[in-house]
């Protein structure tokens, strides 16, 4: 894994969780935008991913009822302070209970934690469509920055072994925002958003994927530069395991929450799909068509 210099990760108790991450942003590099740049990025081991919109992925205009949602295996921790609402989202690792990861966040000293087995409001008009929900309710999205669509950088520090270069072109399917990969350097474009995904061993700390962000409550607006995934190395998955941990998780930093459909990858727990539903594609369309 290559990391930036400012990378810090401090692990705390027996279970080697990672309480703080201070996280510099790598320094940019000649913007891969201008005339005359290559028109491929990958990293070591990874494939190329093209600077080409995929065909976009069908969706439909008419909301389906919200179906009754799955059982969880992730755990958040909210935190706020001011305008400003920072969410720490712990995807469980295989075997491991939403119930037994949030004691073990709880043990670490982890902030804010909320109970898995909690009810949540979701508004039936904004926040899901059918077995797809946002991760907030109400929605919150990137700003655009005068672009016709947010554009987002998923920014890759990762070892071959996790499939980001798969995941994003995925995601970039989408209606209403654009999603790029880049490896190790964020562009210098203007108004443009970077999402930094690491990887790394953090020990047996109960999760193998977590999101963090913040967002500000007026806006709704993600907060530029408090948008990050982690992976854990300290747990043994497969090659699908590890491709649907990287759709589910870069699909919360677009601002998607969890679907109860085995057929998505951002169902909670132990499957393996590799790609968003067709209500997921319906739902991320409807968030940032809405401000």
């Amino acid at each position: 894994m290559r990391k930036s210099a400012g990378l810090a990760a401090t692990i705390a108790g027996g279970v080697g969780l990672v309480l703080s991450l201070a996280v510099g942003i790598p320094a940019a590099s000649a913007d891969p935008l201008t005339p005359g740049a290559p028109a491929t990025t990958a990293g070591p081991g990874k494939p190329a991913v093209p600077d080409v919109k995929p065909p976009l992925a069908p969706t439909s205009t008419v909301r389906p009822e919200a179906e009754p949602a799955g059982g969880e295996a992730e755990v958040t921790s909210v935190t706020t302070s001011g305008d400003i609402t920072r969410v720490k989202v712990f995807q469980a690792a295989p075997g491991v209970t939403a119930k037994q990861l949030h004691a073990r966040l709880k043990k670490a000293g982890v902030a804010g934690l909320r109970d898995p087995g909690a009810p949540r409001t979701m508004s039936i008009n904004t926040c899901t469509w059918g077995n797809a929900t946002t991760i907030q309710c109400p929605q919150i999205h990137w700003a655009r920055n005068g672009h016709n669509h947010p554009q987002i950088y998923f920014t890759d520090h990762t070892s071959s072994a996790w499939p980001v270069t798969a995941a994003v072109p995925v995601w970039n399917e989408a209606q209403g925002v654009d999603s790029w990969y880049r490896w190790a350097n964020c562009p210098t474009t203007s108004g443009i958003h970077c999402v930094h995904v690491y990887n790394d061993s953090f020990g047996t700390t109960g999760w193998v994927g977590q999101t963090d962000y913040s967002y500000n409550t007026s806006s709704r607006n993600f907060v530029d530069g408090s948008v990050w995934v982690w992976f854990n190395d300290s747990y043994s998955t497969s090659a699908a395991r590890k491709r649907k941990t990287a759709c589910h998780e870069l699909g919360h930093a677009l601002g998607m929450g969890h679907n109860s459909s085995t057929g998505s990858c951002l169902v909670s727990g132990d499957y393996t799909p590799s790609r968003p539903n067709a209500n997921d594609f319906s739902l991320i369309r409807d968030i940032y068509a809405s401000f």
